[in-house]
């Protein structure tokens, strides 16, 4: 039997029960410092309710960040740093949800302090101590004894890969070479390993009289040591085998049974059921406080849009959405009812290098005047972002993310490179990495699809909420928007 290593928070559940524990004791210990007592903590139902969403609030983080990824390469300054952000989610995540509920008059500012100062040094000194315990113990260890089956040149890429890791379940006790001829007599060794068998044949020999428990195959090509392996399958030996090939690929791989058969799978960004739920759930509230206030905002814009040019208060517009789907994209009309007929007028004067469409003074839009002015209703909603409002409707659908990738027009979208579709390998979304990257300031096309392959490879919760963040301030402050 093989135990095959951990995935995920399977893989850190150690630490992630570890930071738990620490932040309980550093929550008991901020409210002893405040209130003197830890006996009152067990009759406060404000503060057991407290408790009970740190908790839940350390879950969310350990899904949705990446807290735990690498953490045992981790120096410790960028454990530091990661813990920080580790405590400092879990607090929003707490105050958000007080917030929500109206129930932040009796959160102490002292108690709030405290525990943030508490947990930060609590769960740091936990990690790294973890960390410490971890490589001490794993020379005691028993490990597993395997077999290294390679050509030359992948054998020492392998071993490469091997000794940036500090910690291993697993020992070699020896290398067969499969593309080298070695002269008779004496012990050979390859990069302080040795070389148990000339040849495949010998190779056969040495597992079926050695004490092993797998044998890792890192080959070019399989056919020739298809032998062996079966060999070992035999034995009942644990056979890997290393596709380095995948390391061209430019995404996340895994393997998994498709149809009832085993592939390596590569995408762009690999992530779990949690996060995905956790994603909707994140739009399907964000866009019901949106849609809020969009009805407040109608009643005030509906009648401006009206007057200043009669016609629909909303403008419709198919966009392209994942995986190239077409839908329905909803905006508070800001341009004239003819906007899309004189686009094509105004092509010439497309101040964006690629496939899309921008221009300092555009005469479409409510208020211009012909000497480059902007006022009027159609200016205001625009610098301001009301425009995109409506939006939120289509976040509610499902059609969009409150952060993704800007949706391209039917146009643009059978325009674009393929390099260009990777956009939309994900919901667009209503804001997203290039809009609080200064939107208005980039003029080049492949800076924006550079940007949003950056969200998507790099996307987590955390990024999300940041995002919308930035977004915010990036509004209030008027930066970026035409």
């Amino acid at each position: 039997m093989y135990r095959r290593s951990g995935h995920g928070l399977e893989k850190h559940l150690d630490f992630i029960i570890i930071d738990l524990v620490l932040l309980m004791l550093a929550f008991v210990s901020a409210y002893a410092f405040r209130f003197g007592s830890v006996t009152k903590l067990f009759a406060s139902d404000a503060y057991i309710m407290r408790f009970k969403i740190m908790i839940l609030a350390h879950v969310v983080a350990a899904l949705s960040a990446d807290a735990y990824k690498s953490i045992l390469r981790r120096g410790y300054a960028v454990e530091l740093w990661k813990t920080f952000l580790h405590v400092s989610l879990v607090l929003a995540i707490m105050l958000v949800f007080f917030f929500a509920m109206k129930n932040t008059e009796a959160l102490s500012r002292v108690f709030t302090f405290a525990f943030y100062g508490l947990a930060i040094t609590f769960v740091y000194v936990g990690r790294i101590t973890r960390k410490y315990c971890l490589r001490k113990n794993a020379g005691r260890r028993k490990r597993r004894k395997l077999l290294l089956v390679a050509d030359i040149a992948t054998a020492e890429q392998t071993l490469e890969r091997f000794d940036e890791r500090e910690i291993l379940d697993f020992e070699l006790v020896g290398v067969v070479l499969t593309d080298t001829v070695l002269p008779d007599g004496g012990e050979h060794l390859f990069h302080g390993l040795p070389v148990v068998a000339d040849s495949l044949e010998d190779a056969e020999a040495y597992i079926e009289h050695t004490v092993l428990d797998g044998v890792i195959f890192a080959v070019r090509h399989v056919s020739p040591v298809q032998r062996l392996i079966e060999k070992c399958e035999v034995m009942g030996l644990t056979v890997h085998i290393a596709l380095r090939q995948l390391e061209s690929l430019l995404g996340d791989e895994t393997v998994e049974r498709l149809g009832g058969v085993t592939v390596v799978s590569s995408c762009v960004k690999l992530v779990t059921g949690g996060e995905l739920f956790l994603k909707r759930l994140l739009d399907i509230v964000g866009s019901a406080v949106g849609l809020v206030i969009t009805g407040v905002a109608l009643l005030f814009v509906a009648p401006a849009i009206y007057i200043a040019d009669p016609g629909p208060i909303f403008f419709k517009q198919k966009r392209i959405g994942q995986g190239g789907a077409v839908f329905d994209c909803y905006k508070f009309r800001s341009m004239y009812t003819d906007a899309e007929e004189r686009k094509k007028e105004l092509m010439a004067k497309n101040e964006m290098t690629g496939y899309m469409f921008k221009m300092e003074n555009d005469p479409r839009i409510i208020g211009s005047g012909e000497d480059g002015t902007r006022r009027g209703v159609g200016w205001f909603i625009r610098t301001f972002s009301i425009d995109e409002l409506p939006q939120f409707w289509n976040v509610m659908r499902g059609d969009m993310s409150l952060v993704g990738t800007r949706p391209p027009t039917v146009d643009e979208w059978e325009h674009y490179a393929p390099h260009h579709r990777v956009r939309m390998r994900i919901r667009p979304g209503i804001t997203g990495l290039w809009q609080v990257s200064g939107r208005s300031e980039i003029t080049d096309f492949e800076e924006v699809v550079r940007l949003d392959r950056e969200y998507i490879r790099t996307w987590s919760i955390a990024l999300d909420i940041k995002i919308i963040l930035k977004t915010v301030v990036v509004v209030i402050r008027r930066k970026g928007s035409r």
